[in-house]
């Protein structure tokens, strides 16, 4: 249930799992130990880092229910005192821990999968979130990413998010398997595994722990001033 003093048993493979406990769940929490080579990255967001991340920011990306463009942002991190204050509240919330009220609801938003395919069922909802939150995110993925790259524990079938690997190359080596096969007239089976659904059913606590096992570090439980308790109460 993310019980932090459990969630540090896992990390260091102390945490004895409760009889009866599937074998594919003990699998998944001795395999979410911390590497040896891993550094816990720092909470907070520098102004560099939001600047270069607003620079890669699309003007066509949809905003959350707020209403606030990508351009806002695009704009204020041109201006350095505006830069600032944006990246210091993304701080503000890893650092302590706590989520912003407009981070806390997104917009359900429904893409036809095949043009001219208006049923609901063949639709793909995705979820939007506002534009600071979701840059904070993957400002957080990157730097895990970061983290498993230097340490050297990320797996070789892992191309998405990485430098000089692209998901595309999947694609790519499967037909170049196929035709070594067929060139040596061999046998083989392929499975092709469809994630049917898979945002809607990611586990929040394991992807906590994926998190903390790249080093990304649990917020310090500390009491938050009467300034930041107002600023994530209305923000």
């Amino acid at each position: 249930m993310g019980n932090q003093q459990v969630k540090d048993e896992v990390l260091a493979t102390t945490y004895q799992p409760p009889p009866g406990t599937p074998r594919g769940t003990q699998l998944f929490l001795q395999h979410a130990k911390k590497p040896p080579g891993i550094v816990d990255s720092p909470l907070g967001i520098t102004t560099e880092d939001h600047i270069s991340a607003m620079k890669k920011s699309k003007e066509a990306t949809t905003g959350g229910r707020s209403g606030l463009h990508v351009g806002v942002f695009k704009a204020n991190s041109k201006v350095p005192a505006l830069a600032q204050l944006d990246a210091s509240m993304c701080s503000l919330s890893n650092c302590t821990g706590c989520s912003y009220r407009g981070a806390q609801t997104c917009a359900d938003v429904q893409l036809c999968k095949r043009s001219g395919n208006t049923k609901a069922e063949e639709h793909r909802t995705i979820c939007v979130s506002e534009i600071n939150s979701n840059t904070n995110f993957k400002l957080i993925g990157k730097q895990a990413m970061w983290n498993g790259e230097q340490a050297k524990v990320l797996t070789r079938d892992n191309l998405g998010g990485r430098k000089g690997m692209r998901p595309v190359e999947v694609s790519m080596n499967q037909r170049l398997l196929c035709n070594l096969i067929q060139g040596k007239r061999g046998q083989a089976v392929i499975m092709s595994n469809d994630a049917w659904g898979c945002y809607d059913r990611i586990a929040h606590i394991a992807i906590l722990l994926v998190l903390r096992h790249l080093g990304i570090p649990h917020p310090a439980p500390l009491g938050l001033p009467n300034q930041a308790r107002w600023i994530m109460q209305f923000s």
